[in-house]
């Protein structure tokens, strides 16, 4: 790599001896100058590696003039020579940072052991710059790619835990899956791309980040780390995301959020409790929260159910479609086929592992969820009531009445008692 070396001193018999020392070497190219305005004007011409600075100089002098290189090229180098042995010369090159003071008259040897030393000194420094360089390229590869691996999965519905620890590791964070939020335009046509990227904006802060993916006709944003202080923390971050798209873009949105209430919850429970949130707000509700609990993916759904008697692995199965599912219109043929059983089979296997036929299993996963819901308390009964999957909430209450022995209303009641009294 070709160097070049500044030499700035008014005496040119200095000049042509600094030459005959360093011109031997043939990576060194060598610029003179006979004053610090020339000095200066070489620097901005050149960009030298190193200067070598003549402290007494007419106009303005070495010191001057390193001051004013430090601030346009930080990583050049300098040496000051000069004749005058001062203590006030020598701070001010302690002050500067200069890498080397030498008195006239210095030997050709001293010179170039220095100027090696110094040009040296530089060279680690730019491999230390490059390698930092090619470091945080590298990581921020790494981090693009478990991004766009997440957003796709997340356009899929399929958010995957292990991708989000990995990135949350990458990004130095702790925590997990805090909330997972869906989005929908009230009009056609929206640029979902566009809002998608101003989720991850609105809602990324403090020790939590988002990412967000357009979805069909939606777009959903997982928000993860540890920021979500208590359960209002999260409609308010949405609401003010919905005025920023409004006012930024005239696009109205709805939105549906579920909030990862153990912090242990499956990632796909959160994607349908979020659509399914977003799919019941509407104009007069326009977000719509809902806490989501342990045991809603992950567990076979079975442990009210059984007796002494375990179930068959299609009954089993069954189960986990109906607790997994819940909210959703699931009838007894369409459960059957999917596990691969014909609907009586499927019948009699439940009434033999439950006591129960098909409806009675389903609304009981539904009023068990709906006790949680009550006891949450953030969420009226008519919006629990679509949440677990009853699209009328008389019918609900009276299914509930039946499992509960009270209303939901009542039992909302009971609890909030309960509680106070503890």
């Amino acid at each position: 790599m070709i160097r070049k070396i500044l030499i700035a001193d008014d005496e040119e018999i200095e000049r042509r001896a600094l030459r005959r020392i360093l011109e031997s070497e043939p990576d060194w190219e060598l610029i003179e100058a006979e004053n610090g305005i020339q000095a200066l004007e070489a620097a901005e011409r050149c960009r030298p590696d190193l200067a070598i600075l003549d402290i007494r100089m007419p106009g303005i002098d070495g010191i001057e003039v390193a001051e004013r290189m430090r601030r346009l090229y930080p990583r050049m180098g300098f040496i000051f020579l000069t004749a005058y042995d001062q203590f006030d010369y020598a701070r001010s090159a302690v002050r500067l940072q200069v890498d080397d003071f030498l008195l006239k008259p210095a030997s050709g040897n001293e010179i170039q052991e220095t100027v090696n030393r110094v040009l040296l000194r530089i060279s680690s420094q730019e491999n230390d710059q490059r390698s930092s360089q090619e470091a945080r390229a590298r990581f921020d590869s790494a981090l693009r790619l478990v991004a766009d691996r997440l957003r796709n999965d997340l356009a899929e519905g399929l958010p995957d835990s292990g991708q989000i620890l990995q990135f949350l590791d990458l990004m130095g964070l702790t925590g997990g899956l805090e909330a997972l939020v869906e989005v929908r335009p009230v009009q056609t046509g929206a640029p979902l791309t566009h809002v998608a990227r101003m989720a991850e904006a609105a809602f990324a802060s403090g020790g939590c980040v988002a990412l967000a993916e357009v979805c069909g006709s939606c777009v959903r944003a997982i928000l993860m780390g540890q920021s979500l202080s208590d359960s209002r923390d999260l409609p308010l971050r949405i609401r003010t995301f919905r005025e920023q798209v409004r006012t930024e873009l005239g696009i109205p949105l709805l939105a549906g959020a579920a909030l990862n209430a153990q912090g242990t919850v499956a990632p796909l429970a959160l994607v349908r409790a979020a659509h399914r949130a977003a799919t019941l707000a509407n104009q007069s509700s326009p977000v719509l929260v809902v806490p989501v609990w342990q045991g809603t993916e992950d567990s076979h759904g079975t442990g009210s159910f059984l007796d002494d008697q375990a179930p068959s692995l299609g009954v089993s199965r069954a189960l986990q479609i109906l607790e997994s599912r819940q909210s959703e219109d699931l009838s007894l043929n369409e459960v059957a086929h999917e596990v691969g059983i014909s609907p009586s089979h499927l019948s009699r296997q439940l009434a033999r592992s439950t006591g129960k036929g098909f409806a009675d299993c389903l609304a009981q996963f539904r009023i068990a969820s709906a006790r949680k819901y009550l006891r949450d308390g953030s969420l009226s009964v008519k919006e629990v009531s679509h949440l677990v999957g009853f699209h009328d909430p008389a019918y609900f209450a009276r299914v509930f009445r039946k499992h509960e022995g009270c209303s939901p209303a009542e039992f909302r009641s009971l609890t909030e008692t309960a509680g106070e009294a503890r």
